[in-house]
């Protein structure tokens, strides 16, 4: 190691195939104000061009292997000579004088972390929206956006404490750098960095700030199709498993480690996403009954078991399915019928293999279950009750809203002691050998967790849909839009990762299917699905421009272009007159090629308002529908609509058998929408490809 210089600050840069490597270090010696050297450390071959430079400042060292984040961050130390020392990613840009600005206030045992912005790399400039100062680590081993946390008392001022950085980029002390130590090559090659330095910093008795004068810019590679070096899944799950294992609930996981674990989750409280481990550290003994009949869309099932996941820390899991499932504690049960007694069935073989005197928590596989209510304990003097959350929702794709239950007991939503929940179960399997049907008849109380837990509703739910749930997915009934813990029904779909299917999904999943090259786009002002789109040709046809690559009306567009083009597939979404569609639609016939789509928006509206003309006020889809009921009567081609977004349908040549309708009115359209439309769900669309 070189001898240490007051006053100076290193600038670790670790970076492997990094497209601007060379970006980042020539703006970190531009944007410095005061005596820096900058070290960075070219992660094994790849690196073309190869990072250069003739400023005595700058130390470039290659390796000729990989060696990984961790463990070049740390050679970078070793070979630095700044008494503070700083890391960022190699595709980042720092403010102007970063460093005096991050030097004016580091007081020893601290580690600092600068605004995080967003990177626009083809200007080298910081975006103007998405900055951040605040994160938190979650029981998920993920870093997450804490927006709300900047409300808090403590939140205000130029300083204040902050729970985590992403990782990108930190400033500290050497020595204190020194004093926790350098980052745990043991993790691997990547991630949990953020969550490392935050965990060695707090647990070791410092103090982590925000510094709200000085920001970073960080370019987020998934903008520009991922990371440029192989990164797969196990490698992120071996990080997770490794701080799971030696960080994660440790009170003496570092060295120099003065405080427990439980210190900095205390700290902060309220974390979101850590209200299982608040109430009792774990210690009490619960276990999640997870019971799945299969039956149902596997990416929503798959979400449902990522959101449990992210939320559900120490407590285990007993999963009951009738296929194999890779989850938790697995006891497959074989192909059953679709009925209670069969879910019945499932959850008493889950409750026999729990531990006894243990507390149950009863999930189903198509509820997203808020972490609050796995912060629930029932009283341990009361083994006798199960006790029901009556805070949940309705939720189905495509809803404007959330809706309410009328019901308050749902097995979905109890939590009890093992022993309750067993001896209901025989007793009601016994019932049914005896053919009495009955409901839920077992002691029970209520309970409300914090936030509410979201049922979904779907085409495969046991419990069928009554009046009030089906005016509501007509949007003839309001619920509840912005629901706490979830937010708006967008939101919501971010936050668990299940989304509806929208227009440019079914657009690409065509294009991929049948390696489309020439792509029409009819109505492409606003460009939300004309951007999603790769196709070697692409044109976009909008009187109105926007992002239109013909600024014409469709009629104009189709009247100038000669017989001989054709286009793979052509998506109509212009004017929603239906006689407007109805020439988009043959214009677009005319100039399909062979094995070609044409996918159309708007054509399955949910009530009258939204279809009416004029235009009315809220979502409008127009009389869409009525063109594609039009070309329903052709027997030369093939159609259906998949019920999502709105209703998107889907044109192909073939055969089908034409429709006889005479007279196409709402009131008819309303009662016969399955026939005409030849609705599809979503599932049954994906499966049909």
């Amino acid at each position: 190691m070189a001898d240490i210089v007051k006053g100076r600050v290193s600038v670790i840069i670790p970076g492997r195939c990094e497209p601007y490597f060379q970006e980042t270090i020539d703006s970190a010696l531009e944007r410095a104000t005061g005596d820096v050297e900058i070290v960075a450390i070219v992660d094994g071959p790849g690196q073309e061009p190869m990072v250069h430079s003739d400023d005595e400042r700058v130390k470039i060292i290659v390796l000729g292997d990989s060696i990984g984040q961790r463990a070049a961050y740390n050679l970078g130390v070793r070979e630095s000579s700044g008494e503070y020392v700083m890391k960022i990613d190699a595709h980042a840009l720092m403010c102007p004088g970063y460093d005096e600005l991050l030097k004016a206030h580091c007081p020893p045992m601290t580690t600092v972390i600068p605004e995080m912005r967003r990177l626009d790399v083809h200007t080298w400039q910081d975006k103007p929206r998405g900055k951040t100062l605040y994160m938190c680590f979650g029981l998920d081993l993920y870093c997450h956006f804490w927006t709300n946390y900047r409300k808090r008392a403590e939140a205000q001022g130029d300083y204040p404490d902050v729970m985590n950085g992403n990782g990108s980029c930190w400033f500290t002390r050497r020595n204190w750098n020194d004093w926790i130590g350098l980052l745990d090559e043991g993790v691997g090659s990547w991630g949990n960095v953020g969550i490392e330095v935050a965990l060695r910093t707090w647990l070791c008795g410092g103090t982590q700030i925000v510094n709200k004068q000085a920001w970073q810019a960080h370019w987020f590679r998934k903008d520009e199709g991922g990371f440029p070096y192989p990164m797969d899944g196990r490698q992120v799950a071996r990080a997770h498993k490794y701080t799971k294992e030696n960080y994660y609930f440790k009170d003496n996981a570092f060295e120099h480690q003065t405080r427990p674990f439980r210190w900095i989750i205390e700290h902060f409280a309220p974390i979101p996403g850590w209200e299982a481990y608040l109430v009792d550290q774990f210690e009490s003994p619960r276990v999640i009954i997870y019971y799945t009949d299969d039956n149902l869309d596997p990416a929503l099932a798959k979400a449902v078991r990522k959101k449990i996941d992210n939320v559900r820390g120490l407590i285990p899991v007993i999963s009951v399915s009738q296929e194999p499932l890779r989850w938790g504690q697995n006891i497959r049960v074989g192909p059953k019928p679709k009925l209670y007694r069969s879910m019945y069935e499932q959850l008493l073989v889950g409750l026999l293999a729990a531990p006894e005197g243990s507390i149950c928590y009863l999930c189903e596989h198509d509820v997203f279950y808020h972490p609050s209510h796995f912060a629930f304990l029932p009283p341990e003097d009361d083994r006798e009750h199960a006790y029901f959350n009556t805070n949940r929702y309705y939720y189905a794709l495509g809803a404007l809203s959330f809706l309410e239950p009328r019901s308050k007991m749902a097995l979905s939503q109890a939590v009890g002691y093992r022993e309750v929940f067993i001896k209901h179960c025989q007793e009601r399997l016994a019932l049914w050998d005896q053919g009495i049907e009955t409901t839920i008849n077992i002691p029970y109380k209520f309970f409300e967790s914090e936030r509410p837990n979201v049922d979904i509703r779907h085409a495969d739910n046991l419990t069928p849909d009554g009046n009030y749930k089906k005016e509501w997915k007509m949007g003839l009934r309001k619920g509840i839009y912005n629901l706490p813990g979830w937010g708006s029904p967008g939101h919501f779909q971010k936050k668990v990762s299940y989304r509806e299917l929208m227009r440019w999904d079914v657009v690409k999943l065509f294009v991929a299917k049948y390696n489309y090259q020439s792509y029409l786009e009819i109505g492409s002002k606003k460009g939300d699905t004309f951007k999603q789109i790769k196709c070697p040709v692409k044109h976009g046809v909008d009187p109105i421009g926007g992002i239109a690559t013909h600024p014409v009306t469709s009629d104009k567009f189709f009247a100038d272009l000669t017989a001989d083009v054709l286009y793979d597939i052509i998506f109509i979404d212009g004017l929603h007159e239906s006689e407007q569609v109805k020439r988009d639609i043959g214009n677009s016939l005319e100039h399909l090629a062979p094995g070609g789509t044409i996918v159309m928006h708007d054509c399955c509206p949910r009530n009258e308002a939204e279809q009416a003309q004029p235009r009315s006020q809220g979502i409008w889809t127009g009389d869409v529908w009525k063109a594609f009921v039009h070309y329903r009567r052709m027997p030369d081609l093939e159609m259906y609509v998949v019920d999502t977004n709105n209703g998107i349908g889907v044109i192909r040549r073939g055969k089908q058998e034409p429709l006889v309708i005479d007279n196409s009115t709402w009131k008819q359209f309303k009662r016969h929408r399955q026939k005409w439309l030849n609705l599809k769900s979503p599932q049954e669309f994906k499966d049909s490809l």
